[in-house]
């Protein structure tokens, strides 16, 4: 049984990587970490590789919104003490994840692919949220 993923994580996927969520790669779940609140509720699944970091969210994140906020400042400032900076792209129409990687200091970027914008996060340049 597969997490209801929120519509815009499923299309995202469906668009970087050419698949639906019943594809999945494994590799892709092993190198990942499942985001569950302290009640049990699964929030998502992240993962890093590279510099590029992932999200795909349930529905169950909006339940847990200020938890999610406050573990997310401190995951960003851990990560980039050792990575230096972190990247992905995002649909523009994601509009409650980029809410969150602007209220997380994320600087955005056009790319030749106009639906989507890359985002990135420097030590260098992050301020202190």
């Amino acid at each position: 049984m597969y997490p209801e993923f929120d519509s815009a994580s499923i299309k995202e996927a469906e668009f970087l990587l050419g698949l639906k969520k019943e594809g999945i790669p494994l590799n892709v779940l092993m190198d990942s970490v499942v985001l569950e609140a302290y009640d049990g509720t699964l929030c998502g699944i992240a993962g890093l590789k590279d510099h590029c970091i992932w999200m795909w969210t349930t529905n169950g994140i909006r339940l847990h919104a200020k938890e999610f906020m406050r573990f997310s400042k401190f995951m960003l400032k851990e990560l980039l003490k050792t990575e230096g900076y972190l990247e992905n792209l995002i649909h523009i129409n994601n509009k409650d994840h980029i809410k969150w990687l602007k209220a997380l200091g994320a600087k955005f970027y056009k790319t030749e692919t106009r639906s989507f914008l890359k985002f990135q996060f420097k030590e260098s340049e992050r301020r202190h949220v």
